[in-house]
């Protein structure tokens, strides 16, 4: 653990707290888009927390396919619901909650289904309150009908906190009267269209009666099974502070929602087909004293809710969660100290954040960020499971993250700058390249060298040396200026490093300082692309040329061409030289092949040669042929020379091409001359500028007028270090 200057642990420490105290303020506006990844936040609580348990209080009788199959389509007669009210009271029901409203008479069956309500005495009708209607009408019962919840400390301000109801769409009056309760099931959604909370009171006043407060269907089915049926709520000048139901306290928030606990997916509870308990199917004491929540659960009968757990769930499934949170008590409470409570534990972490990052970094300050995170949403996880308190998670995780990050980039920032400083001082007496090296590791300014496998590449411009003389000093320095440029940024661009300028030659190498496990393909890429650019660079030449010389060209050897030699293999790299100048660079018999490869393109007439090393590397992703078989001065053994021509698929016209010139070679390779020089006559008939054509051809002529002994291997050696003699 690194000590940091006190200065730098002041700004660590300050720029923590200014991220804590941003993220906490806006906890306390709390925005819309922020407030909904916290609802998010809630449903994941839920969803990590798994299913609960649920006990036998509540059942649902579902009008699921089963039942519009075997009884019809819905809606059903009303005789058809009243059979079924009378079947469940006989099962022993404690309540029958009817998630239906029956707003349209049926004369010939309202009777039927009157007297069935009348006579059981445990039916809790439901209604619906339509929020969209444009003002306020009475009701078709009038609200004397409902049962109603009323402010346990009488008018208040806070009142205004609850919804309101424009209008009540209720059941016919005949059916409305024949049921001691009724409650509305209406659940409002958030935005994003999950329903996590119920109104438990909804405000409604009818044309000449007074403002009173509804209670919804689930809150009176419970009041069915309770001995006192006595509901309270209580206000103050901030909206909602309690219901009570017999005495028993329901947390709600400001705005008297019931936050819902849910106890898990859709069928978490017992369903039971409609159709079953009609015919008499239900067996023993399956739906004794149970709350019965009677409603639609086939597909497309009923409404679409979404869940936590469930994007499409059947209404009915809400309102037996709002029951089990009730009878159990458990609970999401939403205290109104709960912002308070979240902005101080984003100051507190902020502040613990700031001092551990002052001595902290890199890994180390990750791993404490994380670590606090993860303490964070496990402690609150664990009060969120036994106490139903959901504690932020999108602010803290956000603070927390948001300061590790600023505090990271500031320090890399400052690093940075302290490198360059380095770099510059540096560069008066190093090379750029290793000045740069330096800046990021002191320990490379002693002299030393290592063995590795790297790719090196020697490009050099052909007939340059005439070219320079039609130039002057000015116009000579600006064109080398410009090639080198462009091919400097090209070796860049596939990760390359330029070890030096040779005259108008470019030395690279790939794989050091910094390891790259495909070194010889991104060299093999470079060189194509290096090949094409100087291209791009000549037709910019002949314009200015043509310019400035009343429209000639200029005078006198363009169009000019790059030879590029490519090996892979070991080589020692490293900083070489003497203690008061070096150069990183590399060596060896790998280096020199290399330059030997650049050199015999002369001879072959070819742009870019490579290794049998590079060969191998690359694989079968690039086009090549095989040029020859070659001895260079001063080597003992022959290498493997390739042409490499592109990228495989980038030209499909040089795919003949090399197909044919390597049928022609390994006829003279079988030492089949005859067959060989016909068909390097047939390549030089379809392709007459191609030097290595011409030189196969030359040689197939040759071999068959003074046949070799057996020793022939096919190996030609080179007497001068350019290729240019063959011995």
């Amino acid at each position: 653990m690194a000590r940091r200057p006190k200065t730098r642990r002041f700004d660590t420490l300050a720029l923590c707290l200014a991220f804590t105290l941003f993220f906490a303020a806006l906890r306390y506006l709390d925005p819309h888009p922020l407030h909904m990844l916290e609802l998010r936040g809630i449903d994941a609580r839920q969803q990590f927390r798994g299913p609960l348990a649920v006990g036998d209080e509540v059942a649902i009788i579902g009008i699921d396919e089963k039942s519009l199959t075997e009884l019809g389509r819905w809606p059903w007669p009303r005789s058809r619901m009243a059979d079924l009210v009378t079947k469940l009271t006989d099962l022993g029901a404690a309540a029958i909650a009817l998630d239906i409203v029956f707003a349209e008479p049926q004369p010939d069956d309202d009777p039927k289904l009157a007297q069935a309500i009348r006579d059981s005495g445990k039916v809790v009708l439901g209604y619906f309150i339509d929020f969209a209607a444009p003002g306020e009408h009475e009701s078709p019962l009038g609200l004397s009908s409902y049962n109603l919840l009323k402010p346990g400390l009488g008018k208040s301000p806070g009142e205004a906190r609850l919804p309101k109801a424009p209008r009540v769409v209720g059941n016919i009056p005949e059916i409305a009267a024949a049921a001691k309760r009724a409650g509305y099931f209406n659940m409002l959604p958030d935005d994003d269209g999950i329903f996590r909370r119920v109104p438990l009171g909804i405000r409604y006043t009818s044309q000449g009666g007074g403002p009173q407060i509804l209670s919804p269907l689930s809150i009176e089915a419970v009041r069915r099974t309770q001995r006192s049926a006595i509901l309270g709520m209580t206000l103050d000048d901030d909206g909602v502070t309690g219901v009570t139901i017999a005495g028993i306290p329901i947390p709600v928030d400001a705005n008297g929602n019931l936050w819902l606990n849910y106890a898990g997916p859709a069928h978490t509870f017992s369903h039971f087909s409609a159709a079953d308990v009609i015919a008499g199917r239900i067996e023993g004491d399956a739906l004794r004293d149970r709350i019965l929540l009677v409603g639609t659960t086939a597909t497309g009968a009923y409404d679409i809710r979404s869940t936590p757990f469930d994007p499409v769930s059947p209404g009915v499934e809400i309102h037996a969660n709002v029951i089990e949170d009730v009878l159990r008590g458990r609970f999401i409470v939403i205290p109104r100290w709960l912002a308070s409570a979240d902005i101080t534990f984003i100051i507190l972490t902020g502040i613990l954040l700031g001092i551990a990052l002052t001595f902290f970094k890199g890994i180390g300050g990750g791993l404490f960020a994380l670590g606090a995170l993860a303490a964070y949403m496990g402690g609150t996880q664990f009060l969120f499971v036994q106490r139903g308190i959901p504690f932020s998670i999108v602010y803290q995780t956000l603070s927390i993250l948001s300061a590790f990050a600023a505090v990271g980039v500031f320090h890399y920032m400052t690093e940075v700058r302290e490198k360059r400083r380095i770099r510059s001082a540096f560069n008066l007496y190093l090379e750029p390249s290793v000045a740069r090296l330096v800046s990021e590791d002191p320990s490379l300014l002693r002299l030393h060298g290592e063995k590795k496998d790297l790719t090196v590449l020697f490009a050099d411009l052909r007939d340059f040396t005439t070219a320079s003389e039609a130039l002057d000093a000015e116009k000579l320095v600006e064109f080398m200026n410009e090639y080198f440029g462009t091919m400097t940024e090209e070796i860049f661009r596939h990760d390359g490093l330029v070890d030096k300028y040779i005259g108008d030659a470019i030395m690279a190498l790939w794989g050091a300082p910094v390891t790259i496990p495909d070194h010889a393909v991104k060299a093999c890429q470079a060189a194509l692309d290096m090949a094409d650019r100087l291209e791009g660079l000549q037709d910019a030449w002949r314009r200015i040329g043509r310019a400035e010389h009343g429209g000639a060209d200029l005078p006198p050897t363009l169009p000019l061409r790059i030879g590029v030699g490519i090996n892979t293999g070991s080589m020692v790299v490293g900083n070489i030289g003497s203690q008061r100048r070096f150069n990183y660079t590399v060596m060896g018999d790998a280096v020199n092949l290399a330059s030997r490869l650049e050199a015999c393109n002369k001879l072959y007439g070819t742009r870019i040669l490579i290794g049998e090393k590079t060969r191998a590397a690359i694989g079968d992703g690039y086009l090549v042929r095989e040029i020859d078989s070659v001895r260079v001065k001063g080597k003992r053994l022959p290498v493997h020379v390739f042409e490499l021509l592109a990228k495989r698929g980038d030209s499909a016209l040089l795919v003949p091409f090399a197909a044919a010139f390597e049928d022609a070679l390994r006829a003279y390779q079988e030492r089949d001359w005859p067959l060989a020089l016909r068909r390097f006559e047939a390549f030089m008939n379809e392709y007459p500028d191609d030097t290595p054509g011409r030189i196969y051809a030359e040689r197939c002529r040759l071999l068959i007028e003074n046949p070799p002994d057996e020793a022939w291997d096919g190996v030609y050696s080179f007497a001068s270090k350019d290729g240019g003699d063959e011995a």
